[in-house]
């Protein structure tokens, strides 16, 4: 899946929503999120990824967890 800098999404197996805030044209996407009032980041592969839409139906899984 194709993801864009500022594209909020969330891992498939669940977890916080995060924004790509790099994308390194390897399938690789830098991400950033916050827990506990701090910024953290991490880097995933885009087929471990789901974009997040509107409503959240739209995921297919509960990113309330």
């Amino acid at each position: 899946m194709n993801f864009k800098v500022g594209d909020v999404v969330i891992l498939k197996s669940g977890g916080p929503k995060m924004t790509i805030m790099k994308d390194y044209q390897s399938g690789w996407f830098l991400t950033y999120w916050f827990s506990e009032n701090k910024i953290i980041s991490g880097e995933f592969d885009g087929n471990a990824l789901f974009r997040v839409y509107e409503k959240d139906e739209d995921v297919g899984i509960d990113i309330h967890k």
